[in-house]
């Protein structure tokens, strides 16, 4: 039959520890990958320490609102500007986000006292009566867009002239930093505050316009046009927004009053994850079960009363 080498036990030995010492680092392997993806599990679910006065948003106030108003004296007939000043802060240890920041950006977005999410301001009079706002005006000078041409528009020296814009580039600062939409929605870290931005003096006038749509159609409008040697008006304060279309009409003392109203707040609790040095996608290892995303309760905050007073 030949010289035919029958296999051996000392042969199939040494191939079956072989392959058992191939099974074994694998399985060492795998309880390493085990372990360190139990670690780094424990070691991200633990919630940052924070000093918060309302960790867990139940049973406190998650956000606090603050007011300041300027000037606190005016004089009977004048027609100066208030300004005011709100800042919201986050007192959870929770990332908040779908913020709605409009009235801080806008003093044309406040909103009145009612059902709807965001800043809101009243004034009470001395008779204890709330002070009408005067609506947003209309245009108020110019020429209409020509239909046909729809090349520029000649503006009246006639009409209201707005003194002050949006500071869009704060604005655009805190988007690029993610802190703020493109809709106006702005997001808060635990003890983060939103503060309203200062406008621009950039004076302008509303005109009545008519301009052609997309689909080859014409809609009227209205735009704002630049004013050409302006006279000089006040540099709003740092942090202080224009409170206009409020008419004081009788001395005493007027009482403002602010809050702010939430919609449905979208938040996380573990907000160090993405601020960790270590931070990257553990949607393997556990981290994105529902215990790390709350939805909350709809909030409203109201800030202490500010008192002005208008006198003779």
């Amino acid at each position: 039959m030949g010289n035919i080498k029958l296999p051996t036990f000392s042969r199939w030995g040494k191939k079956i520890y072989a392959r058992k010492r191939g099974i074994l680092i694998a399985l060492l392997l795998w309880i390493c990958f085990l372990a360190y993806r139990e670690s780094v599990r424990r070691y991200f679910s633990v919630p940052l320490s924070c000093d918060q006065p309302c960790p867990a948003m139940s049973g406190c106030e998650p956000l606090s609102l603050t007011l300041e108003i300027a000037p606190s004296k005016l004089k009977l007939g004048e027609s100066p500007n208030l300004w005011y000043r709100a800042k919201l802060t986050n007192r959870t240890c929770m990332h908040l986000s779908v913020i709605n920041a409009e009235g801080f950006v806008d003093s044309s977005d406040l909103r009145n006292v009612g059902p709807h999410a965001g800043l809101w301001l009243s004034v009470i009079g001395p008779d204890g009566k709330e002070v009408t706002r005067n609506p947003k005006p209309g245009p108020d000078g110019g020429i209409a867009w020509s239909y046909e041409g729809s090349k520029g528009v000649d503006v009246s020296t006639l009409g209201v002239i707005h003194p002050y814009q949006p500071n869009f580039v704060a604005i655009d600062r805190l988007r690029a930093l993610k802190k703020l939409s493109d809709s106006y929605f702005a997001d808060l870290e635990p003890g983060e505050s939103f503060v309203t931005i200062e406008p621009v003096v950039r004076p302008y006038r509303i005109v009545a316009t008519s301009f052609r749509t997309d689909d080859g159609g014409f809609a009227d409008g209205f735009g704002k046009v630049a004013v050409e040697n302006p006279p000089n008006f006040p540099i709003p304060p740092k942090e202080f927004n224009v409170l206009d279309r409020y008419v004081f009409s009788r001395p005493g003392r007027y009482r403002v009053r602010a809050g702010y109203r939430t919609g449905l707040l979208s938040s996380k609790v573990y907000p160090h994850w993405e601020k960790h040095p270590l931070w990257m996608d553990f949607s393997g290892v556990g981290l994105d079960s529902k215990d790390w995303h709350v939805e909350n309760q709809k909030v409203e905050v109201v800030a202490d009363e500010v008192i002005v007073e208008v006198v003779r």
